[in-house]
C-alpha cells in the first residue's frame, strides 16, 4: 500500500500505526486534562472530614466549616457546575482516544488463547475475537473493554448495543460479593443516550498518554 506522496508503504506496521497517530493521541489526553484541571482546582479545599457518627454533632461541625468556607464551597460548585456542562465535549476526545485504540487492534491484533471470561463474551463473534487480548481489568481483556467502549460511544444514541458490546458492560458493571448492585460508572441502564467513554478511559487507567501508550505498545507488540 502507498501513502499519498507515493514514496513508502504507510502504516503496515503496530510500531507505525502508534508512531503516526500519537501526536494526535498525546493532543487528545492534554485536551482530556484540560477539563479535569479546572475541576481538581476548582474543588481544592472543599472537602469536609468529620468524626464520630452522631448526627447533630455532625450538623454543628458542618455548619460552622461551611460557614468558615464559604468561598472555597462556592467556588467548588461552580467548578462542578462548569465541568458537567463540558461533560459530552470530553467524552467526544475519550471516544476518539478508544477510537484509534480501536482501529490500531483492528489493524493489528495479534491471536491469543481465549480465557474463560473472554470465551463466554465473544461467543461466536469473529469481529470481537482479535479484541480479546491484554492484560485484564475486572476479568475482562483490555482489548474487548476498549472494543465495547469504543462501539458505545458510536453508537450511544441507539437503543440497544449487540451482545459482545452488552455482555462487557454487564461483566464490568458486577460488584463483587454484592448480588445485583452494579457500578453506577458503566451500568449503562443510568446513562441513556449518553457516551460513557470517559468513564472507560478511565477504568482502563488511561489518564494520560504514557498509560495508554504502554498498553497499546503491549497490545500490538508483544512477541
Amino acid at each position: 500500500m502507498i501513502n499519498s506522496f507515493g514514496k513508502r508503504p504507510f502504516m503496515n506496521s503496530a510500531t507505525d500505526y502508534l508512531t503516526r497517530t500519537s501526536s494526535a493521541t498525546r493532543k487528545l489526553f492534554e485536551g482530556v486534562e484540560s477539563y479535569l484541571d479546572p475541576l481538581r482546582k476548582g474543588i481544592e479545599g472543599a472537602v469536609f472530614v468529620s468524626e464520630g457518627s452522631d448526627p447533630a454533632a455532625f450538623n454543628a461541625s458542618y455548619g460552622t466549616w461551611a460557614e468558615e468556607n464559604s468561598r472555597q464551597l462556592e467556588q467548588s460548585k461552580q467548578a462542578q457546575s462548569e465541568f458537567v456542562a463540558e461533560l459530552f465535549a470530553m467524552a467526544a476526545l475519550c471516544g476518539a482516544i478508544l477510537e484509534i485504540a480501536h482501529k490500531g487492534i483492528q489493524m493489528h491484533s495479534i491471536a491469543s488463547t481465549l480465557s474463560g471470561v473472554a470465551s463466554a463474551i465473544v461467543g461466536e463473534s469473529s469481529a470481537a475475537r482479535q479484541f480479546a487480548i491484554g492484560r485484564e481489568v475486572r476479568g475482562v481483556p483490555i482489548g474487548l473493554i476498549i472494543y465495547a467502549g469504543r462501539n458505545q460511544h458510536a453508537h450511544f444514541d441507539e437503543a440497544k448495543l449487540s451482545r459482545v458490546n452488552q455482555a462487557v458492560f454487564d461483566h464490568l458493571a458486577r460488584v463483587p460479593g454484592f448480588e445485583g448492585v452494579k457500578d453506577p460508572a458503566v451500568d449503562l441502564a443510568r446513562h441513556p443516550s449518553a457516551s460513557v467513554a470517559h468513564n472507560m478511559t478511565y477504568l482502563l487507567g488511561w489518564r494520560d498518554f504514557a498509560a495508554y501508550s504502554r498498553d497499546m505498545e503491549s497490545l500490538l507488540t508483544r512477541a
